[in-house]
């Protein structure tokens, strides 16, 4: 049997961690980051491997772990990607001093064609 699982290496800077929970007994937190070079939106998945790890907006992160894609729709009616990870190894690099341009209209990634690799 084929293992049709994607796996990816991802470097960004963390514009959300979510707040620490359980899911299914094992402690789980959502962080997301903007990846390097594409600016896409990327939601890692950190199950309870990394407990005392410190993640905080601004951080530069890197790692490696399995991606998965899901069409959707955004709160505007468009149709969007979302992708996750879960995370197998994770690094943090350090603050990356920057202004939020999303805020002012920055630019927004153009989305990924159809069946072509994951964009990270």
């Amino acid at each position: 049997m084929a293992d049709d699982k994607v796996y990816i290496n991802f470097t960004g800077i963390v514009t959300w961690v979510d707040d620490p929970r359980e899911v299914n007994g094992r402690e789980f937190r959502n962080v997301s980051i903007e990846a390097c070079g594409s600016g896409n939106k990327l939601q890692l998945n950190l199950y309870d491997n990394y407990p005392n790890l410190e993640i905080e907006r601004g951080q530069l992160v890197f790692g490696r772990g399995e991606y998965k894609s899901k069409a959707g729709q955004s709160k505007d009616g468009n149709k969007v990607t979302y992708h996750s990870c879960n995370v197998y190894q994770l690094g943090v690099v350090g603050f990356v001093p920057r202004e939020d341009t999303r805020e002012q209209g920055g630019a927004t990634p153009a989305p990924a064609a159809a069946g072509s690799p994951p964009p990270f």
